[in-house]
């Protein structure tokens, strides 16, 4: 396989995402590495995120029990989610921000 770079254009957005992917001559296939993979989609979630709308952005606390920490949840933010107490959620992780998932 050999490496090379190709131009991705996303479809309705007048944006060109530039890769860097592997190519196999023979079969004519193409696969992404990991970290290329990766970044690319966050670059296409990040892109989801814009389109979505309006962005509601607060600042917040957080304080500490003896189970770990809490977040409060401002109410704005919470009656645009739907959330209700004791409704399930997903949490993780990237760098330094956390990541909900409302069921």
């Amino acid at each position: 396989m050999i490496e090379r770079k190709r131009d991705i254009d996303v479809p309705g957005e007048g944006i060109t995402i530039h890769i860097k992917e592997y190519y196999c001559p023979m079969c004519k296939e193409s696969r992404l590495g990991s970290a290329e993979a990766k970044r690319l989609s966050e670059v296409l979630v990040g892109l989801l995120w814009v389109r979505s709308g309006e962005v509601i952005e607060r600042d917040t606390e957080v304080y500490k029990n003896k189970e770990g920490y809490l977040v409060k949840i401002p109410n704005e933010i919470a009656q645009s989610l739907d959330i209700h107490e004791k409704k399930r959620t997903r949490m993780w992780c990237r760098g330094n921000r956390i990541i909900l998932e409302i069921e």
